[in-house]
């Protein structure tokens, strides 16, 4: 596919936003935006812009719809951000004539801006979603139609979502309804949400069975805003990461790791710059741990493992209520796929059998793609064993529990082993677990130590290559 392409042409649109555009009879039109501007009209032919007549007043927030000689102007807004109107009848603009007109009027019921728009062969227009009062409040989810040739106005079913600044298309008997947002769950409490109230599904309306439903596959939108960050650093402070927290909650993440910053010089030559005496010690980023609880917590996240916090409202949040949290090489996940691909130098990939990292250096990387066309270098094939102490670790850093009875289940083959476990840990750390019907349960007050009693049961233990601090 070609890519973009700026061309040279004679003249230049009218700068605006929150516009429509149409193509009519090999030509494009440019119609509204903020502000009363003229239409912009574009010859592909001559690579030409011409103007026509503005409209009476200010409208945005359209999606033009031809029909016939004229193009219609449907589900239009007039006003500033963010209390705007929606108009009460429909603008009609004639080329032919470059001259408007109003058209029919809108019920006032129905009345709203930032809908989808478009015509169908049976000659009604379509009407669905929007918002009712600017981008303070009311989203819908209402599907309409009018008849041109005498105004006739009827409603129709919902659509499955909510959602306005949306486009619709017809195709193949199907109207499609898909992007958007909606702008007025926020309810004017809050204007710089609207633009994280982002729609991932696509509604289709089936004309020939008269329903609705939701496509299987969701537009790859952004929908949730999640970041790192790290404790223990260098000269780092309490108040300093206070203020660093306070940062973070202004961004409005949906979820965020925070983890605790580690100083392993002895695998990452580039850390012998850093001189230890600067870090915060054991006891410090203990507490830097317990402010980041605190303050996620007061600002209405919830603490997800060890070292997670997502909003209510996150698939993070979801997976963790529901008892389905995994843990991978990048931390806390909803993904339920027993399959992670890592991509670039040292990355390493995870299967259902086992494991391989790619070749650390990047010059090596790069040639074993280029020569070879396999990044992998090392691998490691797991045994029935190593799943098992895998799965054992999961719960405990998931789910800060021991799960016996359902391990047992799980590994039948390894029920000896997995009760030899239990009691050794009991054994161990009687002051960390409860003793419950279905296997152990780790106490509240011990989860930060998760690390420590995960790092017993694993087969590979060795203090001389752990990566990591248990705090």
């Amino acid at each position: 596919m070609a890519g973009w392409v700026t061309l040279d042409c004679d003249g230049a649109p009218h700068c605006r936003h929150e516009n429509g555009f149409a193509c009519f009879e090999g030509k494009f039109y440019l119609f509204g935006g903020r502000r009363v501007q003229p239409v912009d009209i574009f010859d592909p032919q001559t690579n030409t812009w011409t103007h026509g007549s503005p409209p009476p007043k200010e409208i945005h927030h359209f999606q033009p719809v031809i029909v016939g000689a004229q193009i219609w102007l449907l589900g239009t807004m007039t006003g500033i951000f963010p209390r705007e109107t929606p108009l009460e009848t429909v603008f009609i603009y004639e080329p032919g004539t470059d001259r408007w007109l109003e058209g029919p009027e809108f019920p006032k019921s129905r009345r709203r801006g930032a809908s989808g728009c478009a015509l169908h062969s049976d000659g009604w227009i379509y009407v669905v979603g929007g918002i009712v009062d600017g981008h303070h409040a009311d989203t819908q989810a209402w599907f309409d139609r009018i008849q041109p040739e005498t105004g006739e106005w009827q409603i129709l079913p919902d659509a499955p979502n909510k959602r306005d600044h949306a486009p619709c298309a017809i195709v193949d008997e199907k109207l499609y309804f898909f992007g958007g947002r909606e702008t007025g769950r926020h309810n004017g409490t809050d204007y710089n949400a609207l633009f994280f109230a982002t729609i991932g599904d696509v509604d289709v309306f089936d004309f020939a069975t008269h329903t609705w439903s939701v496509h299987a596959q969701p537009l790859p939108i952004l929908q949730a805003i999640n970041l790192d960050l790290l404790y223990g650093l260098p000269f780092q402070t309490e108040e300093s990461f206070r203020q660093t927290l306070a940062h973070v909650i202004d961004m409005n993440p949906d979820r965020l790791a925070i983890y605790g910053y580690a100083h392993v010089p002895w695998m990452s030559k580039r850390q012998v710059l850093i001189k230890a005496e600067t870090l915060p010690d054991t006891q410090q980023r203990f507490e830097l741990a317990n402010i980041a609880h605190d303050t996620m917590r007061d600002a209405g996240f919830a603490a997800i493992g060890i070292d997670h916090f997502a909003k209510p409202t996150d698939s993070l949040y979801k997976s963790n209520k529901a008892g389905e949290l995994r843990r991978n090489f990048q931390g806390y996940t909803d993904d339920q796929s027993e399959t992670l691909i890592g991509f670039g130098a040292s990355a390493i990939s995870r299967f259902k059998g086992g494991y391989h990292q790619n070749a650390v250096a990047t010059s090596a990387y790069q040639d074993r793609v280029s020569i070879e066309g396999f990044a992998a270098h090392k691998g490691y094939e797991m045994s029935d064993t190593d799943t098992l102490i895998s799965a054992m670790i999961e719960e405990l850093m998931c789910r800060f529990h021991f799960p016996t009875r359902a391990l047992q289940t799980r590994f039948p083959e390894h029920e000896r082993l997995i009760r030899q476990t239990s009691i050794a840990l009991m054994s161990r750390y009687t002051d960390v677990f409860n003793i419950k019907s279905n296997g152990l349960e780790m106490r509240p007050e011990t989860y930060a130590l998760v690390r420590i009693v995960a790092h017993y049961i694993d087969a590979f233990n060795s203090s001389e290559v752990a990566h990591a601090a248990a705090i």
